[in-house]
C-alpha cells in the first residue's frame, strides 16, 4: 500500500489523527506487523480463555454471549469520537467549510488491540454457541457435547493459541462443531464379551411388540380412530392390563405429550376408553399423566430440555401424537436423513429414561392392501427402519374394521389380528379373515368399442361441382361461403380453378364492369349485329 493510500485511512482534525474505521478484524486500516501481530496475539488469548470457559458448560451460556456482545459495543463506543463533517473530508476552504454540516464518527488510533479482545471473547461464546445448538440439532447428546466434544475441542484451540503468528496471515480458530469427529476412540467388544454383557434381551413392556428403551410406530389412514386405539393401550400399561385382551403389558406409568388435541377434548376421551375396559378411574388417576402441547409451538428439538428434565425410569411409555406435528419447521419428513436424526434423537431419550415412545402418525392417502409392512405411512422409508416396532392398521374390507400388523425387531412375526370398532375402542374380531383387505376399484370406465368411421370421400374438382356449384351462375363468394363448413377456403378456390380449367364450370360475365359468376351451364353466345 502506498503512502497515499495509507493516508486516506487517516482523518487529521487540527492535527490530532484518528482512525476513519474502526478496526474490528481482520484490520481494517494499514498496520504494521508489529501492530498485527500484536492485535492477533490479543486476539487468541482472550479466545482461548474463553474456550476454557464454555469447556465446562453443560449448556450453552446465552447470558454470557450477549454479556460479550454488550461489552464489543462498549469497546467501539469507547474508542469513537464525533468531529464536524468538513474536517472529516478534509475541507478546509472557510466558504466550503460552510457547506458541510453535521459531524462523522472517527476512532481514535491504537484502539485495534482493545477490539481484537473483545472481538475474541464474543467469537468464541458465540461460535461455540452456535455449533452446540447445530449438533443439538442433529441428534448428539448435550452430555456428550460437554463430556467429550468440548474438551478435544478446547485442547485444538490450546495448540492454535500457541503456534507463530505470521502478521500477513490470518488463522481462523477451530470450531466447536469440527471437534466431533476426534472425540472418541474406536470400541469393540468380542463376541464373548459382548455375551457376558448382555445375556438376556431388554425387558418387555409389550409382550410380543415393545422392550424398554425401543420405539413403535402406530401408522393408519386419517381419522381412522388410531388416537382412541392407543389411548386404549397407554390406559393398558398403566394398569398392566393385557392391550386388546391379546398382547400382555408389565404396568408403568405412561406419559401422553399430545400436540393435536386441546385439553379439554383428551379429558372428555380418557374416562370413555377407561369405561369401555371397565377400568375405574381411580387405577389411572395418577398412572396416566397428559401434556396438551397444542398452540405451545413445541417440536422434538425445542422439547429437549423438557425430556432432559424428567427422571429416568419414571415413565415406562411415553406417548407422542401426532409425530407430524413434532417434527421442526421446514422438515421434510420425505428426507430419509432427516428422519434417521429425528429417531437418533428419540433413542437417545429413551435410552436416558429407561422408557419406550410410542410415535402416533398417518399413512398415504388411498388403499394400503398391496403396500408391505414397512411401506405403510407417510414420509421417508427411513421411519420404519429405524424405529423397532412399525405397527400398522389396515382397511379391511368389511366396514367398520381394521387389520392391525406390525414388523418387529426384537420379538417373533406376530399375525395379523382383525379389530371391530365399537366405539370408543377397537376389539378383537377372530371370525373375520386378516386377509382380506380393502383394495381400491378400478376407476376406469369399461371401454366401449367406438364403430369405426367410414373414411371420407376426398375432394375432387368433380365432387366440388356437384356439390357446391349449379347451373344458376354464382359469385365466387357465394361458392366458397357454402363450401365453407366442409373444404378450406384455400381447397376451395384451388378446386374451383382446377374445375374451370377443365371444363366443369363456365364463367359469365355480361361486360367488362360486371362481376364474375360461376355456373355448370355454359354462358349464352351473344350475337353481334352487322
Amino acid at each position: 500500500m502506498t503512502h497515499g493510500e495509507a493516508q486516506s485511512w487517516i482523518v487529521d482534525v487540527h492535527g490530532e489523527r484518528f482512525a476513519r474505521w474502526y478496526d474490528d478484524g481482520p484490520p481494517a486500516w494499514p498496520l504494521s506487523d508489529q501492530e498485527r501481530s500484536e492485535v492477533e496475539s490479543a486476539y487468541r488469548s482472550v479466545f482461548v480463555t474463553a474456550a476454557r470457559a464454555i469447556a465446562k458448560w453443560t449448556r450453552p451460556d446465552v447470558d454470557a454471549v450477549e454479556d460479550a456482545w454488550r461489552a464489543r459495543i462498549k469497546a467501539r463506543d469507547a474508542a469513537s469520537i464525533h468531529v464536524p463533517s468538513a474536517d472529516y473530508f478534509g475541507v478546509v476552504d472557510a466558504e466550503k467549510r460552510s457547506e458541510f454540516t453535521g459531524h462523522q464518527f472517527v476512532y481514535r488510533l491504537g484502539h485495534a488491540t482493545e477490539a481484537a479482545r473483545c472481538r475474541g471473547h464474543h467469537q468464541a461464546l458465540a461460535s461455540a454457541a452456535d455449533d452446540w445448538q447445530w449438533l443439538s440439532e442433529r441428534g448428539v447428546p448435550a452430555e456428550r457435547i460437554a463430556a467429550s466434544i468440548a474438551p478435544a475441542w478446547l485442547k485444538q484451540v490450546e495448540s492454535w493459541s500457541r503456534a507463530p503468528i505470521e502478521p500477513q496471515r490470518i488463522t481462523v480458530p477451530p470450531r466447536l462443531a469440527e471437534a466431533m469427529s476426534n472425540t472418541e476412540p474406536a470400541s469393540f467388544l468380542s463376541v464373548d464379551d459382548l455375551v457376558t454383557a448382555h445375556p438376556d434381551l431388554r425387558p418387555p413392556v409389550i409382550h410380543g411388540l415393545l422392550r424398554e428403551g425401543e420405539t413403535m410406530n402406530v401408522i393408519a389412514p386419517p381419522k381412522t380412530g388410531k388416537s382412541w386405539l392407543v389411548l386404549d393401550l397407554a390406559i393398558a400399561v398403566a394398569t398392566g392390563r393385557p392391550w386388546l385382551g391379546r398382547f400382555e403389558t408389565n404396568r408403568g406409568d405412561v406419559l401422553l405429550i399430545d400436540n393435536e388435541l386441546h385439553p379439554e377434548t383428551t379429558a372428555n376421551r380418557i374416562p370413555k376408553v377407561a369405561r369401555a375396559r371397565d377400568v375405574p378411574f381411580d387405577q389411572i388417576a395418577r398412572t396416566f399423566y397428559v401434556a396438551n402441547l397444542r398452540g405451545g409451538l413445541q417440536d422434538l428439538v425445542s422439547l429437549g430440555p423438557y425430556f432432559d428434565s424428567l427422571q429416568p425410569g419414571r415413565f415406562r411409555v411415553i406417548v407422542l401424537d401426532a409425530w407430524y406435528r413434532f417434527m421442526p419447521a421446514d422438515t421434510d419428513e420425505n428426507d430419509n436423513g432427516t428422519m434417521a436424526s429425528l429417531y437418533n434423537r428419540l433413542d437417545h431419550h429413551a435410552s436416558r429414561l429407561g422408557c419406550c415412545f410410542v410415535l402416533i402418525h398417518h399413512a398415504t392417502k388411498g388403499s394400503q392392501a398391496a403396500k408391505s409392512i414397512t411401506d405403510v405411512g407417510a414420509g421417508a422409508g427411513a421411519q420404519s427402519r429405524a424405529t423397532d416396532t412399525h405397527l400398522v392398521l389396515r382397511q379391511h374390507e368389511e366396514d367398520d374394521v381394521i387389520v392391525l400388523d406390525a414388523a418387529v425387531r426384537s420379538w417373533p412375526p406376530i399375525d395379523p389380528v382383525c379389530l371391530r370398532h365399537c366405539f370408543p375402542v377397537w376389539n378383537v374380531d377372530e371370525s373375520l379373515d386378516s386377509a382380506s383387505l380393502r383394495r381400491e376399484h378400478s376407476r376406469r370406465r369399461t371401454h366401449v368399442e367406438k364403430p369405426v368411421k367410414a373414411k371420407p370421400e376426398p375432394w375432387t374438382p368433380g365432387r366440388f361441382v356437384r356439390t357446391f356449384v349449379t347451373g344458376t351462375p354464382q359469385l365466387r363468394d357465394e361458392i366458397l361461403l357454402a363450401a365453407e363448413d366442409d373444404v378450406s377456403n384455400a381447397k376451395a378456390k384451388q378446386l374451383l380453378k382446377v374445375a374451370e380449367s377443365q371444363g366443369l364450370v363456365h364463367r359469365w360475365q355480361r361486360d367488362y364492369s360486371d362481376r364474375v359468376r360461376f355456373s355448370t351451364e355454359p354462358p349464352p353466345i351473344t350475337e353481334v349485329g352487322p
